[in-house]
């Protein structure tokens, strides 16, 4: 199986089955949403910590496994899936890009959960380039 986080925005350039993990998704967007991969988090309510963030959306996540684990096995191998989210897109992250230099992402903590499975992950350029360097030292995917 293989996984691509991504930006709803970058979305309509890939193919396979597309997901919102988001708690919400922009109007024009009408995706399977996947509860189990949403949170109620911003990186403001820990003070920028982004070692906290992860560590409470990882946190969060682990209560979910059996439910992660049902969607994997619903999954299929032949298309990819498109996990998609608003960042690096939203206003929120354009703030946290503007107040802490990144962007963080929960789906970045998606890539060792799912890996942990033998599911191969993909992240959109965004991801790879402001995501890591938001983590670097934290989080190995």
């Amino acid at each position: 199986m293989i996984v691509v986080l991504t930006s709803f925005k970058q979305s309509t350039k890939l193919s396979g089955l597309k997901y919102s993990i988001a708690r919400w998704q922009p109007k024009q967007y009408s995706y399977p949403e996947l509860d189990i991969f949403t949170h109620p988090y911003m990186l403001r309510d820990f003070g920028g910590d982004v070692q906290a963030f992860y560590g409470a959306v990882s946190s969060l996540f682990q209560t979910r496994l059996y439910e992660i684990e049902q969607w994997l096995e619903q999954s299929t191998d032949s298309y990819p899936s498109i996990l998609c989210c608003w960042c690096p897109y939203s206003s929120v992250s354009r703030a946290q890009i503007k107040e802490f230099g990144t962007f963080v992402c929960h789906s970045e903590v998606l890539a060792p959960l799912l890996g942990g499975y033998g599911i191969e992950v993909f992240r959109d350029p965004d991801r790879t380039r402001l995501c890591v360097k938001a983590q670097e030292g934290l989080l190995h995917a």
